[in-house]
């Protein structure tokens, strides 16, 4: 049972070490073909469909979500930042819903 942060910013990394206070925690800058299985924990901001595939893995999914400014987006923020950001870490489970068509339209 492994935690894996995954993040290529400096302070959410930071952050999210602090709240986790899990001093093992495997540090990933990004997702590329890991395999996660049951009891592993990954935390970041992840796209839906890695999301989704880590979850069937049997793995939870821990996201950093932020309540932050539009000028903040797309820039490194500091811990503190983020704490002025409301961070918090959120579990969510993300399934795939397979559909055979599309739905009728009317």
């Amino acid at each position: 049972m492994t935690t894996y942060i995954v993040s290529r910013h400096v302070g959410a990394v930071e952050w999210i070490q602090a709240a986790l206070d899990e001093p093992g925690a495997v540090v990933l800058s990004h997702l590329n073909g890991q395999v996660f299985g049951r009891g592993d924990t990954v935390v970041g901001v992840l796209p839906l469909r890695w999301a989704g595939l880590i979850c069937a893995s049997g793995a939870r999914v821990l996201s950093l979500d932020a309540d932050l400014l539009p000028q903040q987006r797309g820039r490194e923020l500091s811990p503190a930042e983020l704490d002025l950001a409301c961070a918090r870490l959120i579990e969510y489970h993300v399934a795939r819903i397979y559909r055979r068509s599309s739905p009728a339209s009317g």
